[in-house]
């Protein structure tokens, strides 16, 4: 998630005040699904995902104290999309099964490993960027010029994929890792 609203006044010699202003908002999300199987001592889970989301920013900067000046803002939206697809792998070795079965009293005491593996994601992305002078006139009018826009850009990108292994031992009512 983004969020922020960055705004700076200063000035300069023979041009007089000016501010300037950076804001963004927005942010990725991922809707997953995720189940699993257990055989005897083995469970396999996969988690499927949708990537989405999207980062708008802008930037001005803004002169108060010069006559006719061009004002500077740009603003660029950025949005993403893809597929994740994420497994995982879990082996219980247990050591006393059959005696805390039957006695209450003895806890189970167990061995898990564990291995996950996030395949690498690939994501598609759309830009629309643009960016403007404007000119305020003493008559109130006012004058745009666009500078660059460039909108529905389509670009791409890949996340890596990550490994993950882990081992836990399970004493009675305890876990240790």
């Amino acid at each position: 998630k983004l969020s922020y609203n960055i705004i700076g006044s200063d000035s300069i010699e023979n041009i007089g005040n000016f501010n300037r202003s950076y804001t963004g908002s927005g942010g990725t999300y991922k809707f997953q699904w995720t189940n699993g199987i257990n055989v005897k001592n083995l469970s396999f889970g996969i988690g499927l995902g949708y990537l989405f989301g999207g980062i708008n920013k802008t930037r001005s900067i803004v002169f108060d104290d010069l006559n006719y000046a061009f004002d500077d803002y740009i603003t660029s939206e950025y949005h993403v999309k893809g597929l994740t697809i994420k497994t995982g792998l879990l082996y219980h070795l247990r050591f006393n099964e059959k005696e805390a079965m039957e006695n209450a009293s003895v806890g189970l005491k167990k061995l898990t490993f564990g291995l996950t593996y996030d395949l690498p994601t690939r994501f598609t992305t759309t830009r629309d960027y643009l960016e403007l002078s404007v000119q305020t006139l003493s008559s109130g009018g006012i004058i745009n010029d666009t500078i660059i826009s460039d909108i529905d850009k389509k670009g791409k990108g890949r996340i890596p994929g990550t490994l993950g292994l882990g081992v836990s031992f399970f004493n009675g009512e305890k876990t240790a890792y």
